[in-house]
């Protein structure tokens, strides 16, 4: 039996959206972010604080490193002219105190929006989790999802892309890709891991805060199943086997299920499930859900 190597769970990105009840407050807010930038400096000596507009938005970035950014906020309006605030966290990027230091910069120079407040009451409007296969590259398994018919499959030179299944507009999508790829390719890093497959579930609109995270948030992984394309191709074959994972390879195992009869559908989707892969157990997963929530805690 092939060895299984996985990391735990991890909260790779979270999202807090609130109204601005006043333009006195926006415009208040605002000023304080080109405020909180003046003092970049003190703040982070060997990084950068940047804030930029485009359109109805202002947006501060928070980098305590030059090319590691672990937050930012986003002041604007909405296309119904509702005035709003943001913040943005990237939790896998924290380092030391980093994360205390900017939850005293929002206590200090923004303290309406302090982080206890937002974690109490504060929408999580967007969150992904992810979990990473240290021995299962992208190409030995098959991703799928029933119940939707949306998957797409971008490509890259010389390697295979990253799989989307379930519409970016749905509340729960999934992205499967190389992140070691993105880690040489995007962070300019060197990995630590010569197999390193992300299997990551993004969440919209939540209607929770993050205090209720814990207690309300249901598993999304039990929607996404993976078949073992191993397995899958000793067992006896069915009719239009090979035709759907040809498609499935082009634009996604939801794409290549929505294209068959109900009757070829019901056939291929039993074929899978008895290829299921046994490193896949989405219930095992979620039991680390509670410590991956303990990095944000005010």
């Amino acid at each position: 039996m092939a060895v299984n190597i996985q990391k735990s769970l991890v909260l790779d990105r979270i999202r807090f959206f609130v109204y601005v009840p006043s333009k006195e407050l926006f415009s208040y807010a605002l000023s304080q972010l080109y405020e909180i930038a003046a003092l970049k400096k003190q703040w982070v000596p060997q990084g950068q604080i940047t804030v930029k507009s485009k359109y109805s938005k202002t947006r501060l970035t928070y980098c305590p490193q030059k090319k590691r950014c672990i937050a930012s906020i986003e002041l604007g309006a909405t296309k119904n002219q509702k005035l709003y605030f943001r913040l943005d966290l990237l939790p896998t990027r924290f380092f030391g105190d980093e994360f205390e230091v900017f939850k005293e910069i929002l206590g200090l120079l923004l303290d309406e929006f302090n982080y206890l407040k937002l974690y109490k009451t504060a929408r999580i409007s967007y969150l992904e989790l992810a979990v990473d296969s240290l021995s299962r590259p992208i190409g030995s398994f098959l991703p799928f999802r029933v119940k939707t018919g949306s998957s797409m499959v971008y490509p890259l030179p010389d390697a295979t892309g990253g799989i989307y299944l379930g519409s970016p507009s749905g509340r729960v999508h999934f992205c499967i890709y190389d992140k070691k790829r993105q880690i040489i390719e995007k962070l300019k890093e060197t990995p630590q891991h010569s197999i390193q497959t992300r299997l990551e579930a993004r969440i919209h609109s939540t209607g929770l805060s993050a205090s209720e995270l814990l207690a309300s948030l249901k598993n999304p992984f039990v929607k996404l199943e993976v078949a073992d394309l191993d397995v899958l191709n000793a067992l006896p074959p069915v009719p239009g086997l090979g035709a759907f994972l040809a498609q499935s390879a082009q634009a996604g195992a939801c794409v290549a299920l929505n294209a068959l009869s109900a009757y070829d559908r019901r056939k291929i989707l039993s074929l899978l499930r008895k290829a299921m892969a046994k490193w896949w157990n989405p219930n095992k997963i979620w039991e680390k859900f509670p410590r991956s929530l303990q990095v944000i805690k005010p």
